[in-house]
């Protein structure tokens, strides 16, 4: 039995830890290559386009349009999570899907280039490059360049701000929110629930230790901002943020020190603390507490592109 109290839906995933080990990561990502996005029988129309990435490389994307919407539409950005290693799953295309059609918005899947092959600084590069892309595009794609949200779960929350760093430093429009989901911010691993959780499910310190390693290119990195933005001196400027943490989830402290941070700074961030949770619990989608809090982030979504009272 886990010594971890779960909640009663989420006990399956008590023992699952992901087969993260370097050997291993080529067969893994060339089977999340395989597998089916999900997005059968959803009201979505998808398109796929590139996007201009990091030295002019011509990215994947994924462009997500709920029936109906009007147009010019508020747009979600996302970044996956993965240790920065690790190719989208199919839960990755499912969320992004309830999202859009939740908010409603257009929802853009980036496919940023992966480490170790692309170490730090491509993946942020990138996805600060596709949201640069997005913006001088935004009239093409029928997108309101002022509604434009960026966001990511655990390795893409921690990509998501680093594109708002970016965006805010290099003269661009900030993004109307962030959406980071159980977001790394911290590459020293400092916080009293990285030292806890050395051997929880789904995620542990352990594994978070190994993603630092193939991300960054040496010891130096672990204090960029754009790195691990917990390091950063200002946070002033930022778009206001949603962020969401599990309770067994050995990021949990760096998504409320993020959010502490933010509203020292004067940003605006509304943080929900999951209870009986772990780092990516969302996977049971059929669980109460996963509908409760998909709807959260939605919720979150849908005030920034329309208004307090959406």
């Amino acid at each position: 039995m886990s010594k971890y109290a779960l909640d009663r839906e989420l006990k399956p995933l008590a023992f699952l830890k992901p087969p993260v080990c370097g050997p291993l990561l080529p067969f893994i990502n060339y089977a999340l290559a395989l597998m089916p996005k999900g997005l059968k029988g959803r009201a979505l129309k998808c398109r796929k386009l590139k996007a201009e990435g990091f030295g002019g490389e011509k990215l994947p994307v994924l462009l997500m349009e709920p029936e109906g919407l009007s147009e010019p539409a508020p747009c979600l950005l996302y970044f996956h999570g993965g240790g920065f290693v690790m190719r989208a799953a199919k839960n990755h295309f499912a969320l992004l899907a309830d999202y859009a059609e939740a908010a409603p918005c257009k929802a853009i899947f980036l496919d940023y280039r992966l480490a170790p092959k692309h170490r730090y600084p491509v993946p942020p590069e990138d996805c600060f490059s596709a949201y640069k892309w997005l913006l001088e595009n935004a009239e093409a794609l029928c997108v309101d360049s002022s509604r434009i949200a960026l966001g990511g779960d655990s390795a893409g929350g921690c990509l998501a701000l680093s594109a708002a760093l970016m965006a805010r430093d290099r003269g661009l429009r900030s993004p109307a929110l962030l959406l980071l989901v159980y977001p790394a911010a911290d590459a020293e691993m400092r916080t009293p629930s990285m030292r806890e959780f050395e051997d929880t499910p789904m995620w542990n310190a352990r594994l978070n230790r190994e993603m630092w390693r193939w991300y960054l290119g040496n010891e130096a990195d672990k204090k960029e901002s754009y790195a691990s933005p917990l390091c950063s001196e200002d946070f002033s400027g930022l778009p206001a943020a949603y962020i969401e943490t599990a309770e067994f989830d050995c990021l949990r402290d760096e998504g409320a020190a993020l959010a502490e941070a933010l509203r020292d700074a004067g940003v605006r961030a509304e943080l929900n603390e999951t209870k009986g949770t772990v780092h990516g619990y969302d996977v049971m989608r059929k669980a109460a507490i996963v509908k409760e809090n998909v709807g959260r982030r939605a919720s979150a979504l849908r005030r920034a592109f329309y208004g307090e009272g959406a």
